[in-house]
């Protein structure tokens, strides 16, 4: 999925950088998947946000990002592709079971 982007860093402020429009596509789905929602679910949900951070939707399969700090944006970034960071993300957090 292509990324279509007007985000410009220069205009935030030093502290308010941290969260960049593939981290708000993450903090936006993660607590779906964490509740088990599915791939097959999500996108028929008509899902969307609106923080003092960033606004996002599901469009189709994949997430768009459009406000970011206040600052007009348009970031799509594939919804499978989200979901397999946060459950990489996820599982890297999780200790290995040692042998018994």
């Amino acid at each position: 999925m292509k990324k279509h982007s007007s985000f410009k860093k220069q205009n935030l402020t030093k502290s308010r950088q941290a969260l960049s429009p593939q981290k708000a596509a993450k903090d936006f789905i993660r607590p779906y998947l964490l509740k088990g929602d599915t791939m097959v679910f999500l996108p028929n949900r008509h899902l969307s946000v609106e923080t003092d951070d960033y606004s996002a939707h599901i469009e189709k399969e994949g997430i768009v990002v459009t406000m970011l700090y206040g600052v007009p944006v348009k970031e799509e970034f594939s919804l499978k592709d989200i979901m397999g960071e946060i459950i990489k993300e996820i599982s890297e957090k999780i200790p290995p079971v040692g042998d018994a």
